[in-house]
């Protein structure tokens, strides 16, 4: 099925969703894609998104082809295609998801990011002391583990969800955040990667949005981003995704201030193209 969003700037774009009954998005889910593509295409007047659709309409059958093998077994759930400026959704998987991330989650992620805030602190504090008293750093680890479980527990917050679902134990680097806990940056890389985690169709869309206007901008290779990332590289993979997932972030909550500085470069990316283009008429 094929649909078209007709916007000026940018051109139109088109939707192409299989029609396969309850395997596939709803038409509800449908409509929610594109409201979600009208509203960002209409704060951002630059962004070219000319196709969106479903691995079913790349070929194949509705539930598997050559390129992504099996959808339901296929671990991406959404890709973005510079060159096309499109965005594929892997429908089998996406369409069994929440259209939002449900409140009581997301309030559960940011009070969760406020303790990491507190053990992060607490830790960075407590490093530089032990060190001077020469105890040995599995003595600074076992030593902040202990403090840091004492205030979960007096938080009523169960240690193991502070890492969530594939990383529980979060308190210390690890595959999800390799920063040291102690690094100024890591509970908001912490809160951050909890966003990135959850499982929603507009957390999904967002995030391949985030992907297209820093494409359209060029936010991935301005300076300022280049710098902040610097503070904080080893919370994330490379520059896109760091862009991506910060923009997705800021989107969901205003109380994440590495999400909220992002997203400042982006809008003014965006408005230093505005107003090159309006020059150029």
């Amino acid at each position: 099925m094929s649909e078209v969003l007709s916007l000026p700037g940018r051109g139109n774009t088109y939707f192409y969703f299989t029609q396969m009954g309850e395997d596939g998005f709803s038409p509800a889910q449908q409509q929610y894609i594109r409201n979600l593509i009208l509203a960002y295409r209409t704060r951002f007047p630059g962004l070219e998104i000319t196709a969106v659709w479903d691995f079913g309409m790349e070929g194949g059958t509705p539930y598997e082809n050559d390129k992504y093998g099996v959808f339901a077994d296929c671990p991406d759930l959404a890709v973005s295609n510079r060159d096309m400026a499109s965005i594929s959704f892997n429908h089998i998987r996406v369409s069994r998801m929440p259209m939002d991330i449900p409140p009581d989650l997301l309030e559960k992620i940011l009070t969760h990011y406020e303790a990491v805030k507190h053990i992060s602190a607490m830790a960075a504090r407590m490093r530089p002391e032990l060190m001077s008293q020469g105890t040995p750093p599995a003595g600074i680890l076992a030593a902040v583990n202990e403090e840091a479980s004492k205030y979960l527990d007096e938080k009523g917050i169960p240690a193991e969800e502070i890492g969530g679902a594939d990383h529980p134990g979060c308190i210390a680097p690890g595959p999800h955040n390799f920063l040291p806990l102690e690094d100024p940056y890591f509970a908001d890389v912490w809160a951050i990667r909890q966003l990135e985690e959850s499982m929603s169709i507009r957390r999904l869309t967002v995030h391949e949005i985030g992907h297209a206007l820093s494409d359209v901008y060029d936010v991935s290779r301005d300076k300022r981003v280049r710098r902040l990332l610097a503070k904080c590289r080893d919370g994330f993979e490379d520059r896109e995704e760091f862009c991506a997932e910060c923009f997705m972030a800021s989107e969901l909550t205003d109380r994440i201030p590495l999400a909220n500085e992002t997203a400042a470069i982006y809008r003014a990316c965006a408005k230093c193209t505005l107003q090159a283009f309006s020059e150029r008429l």
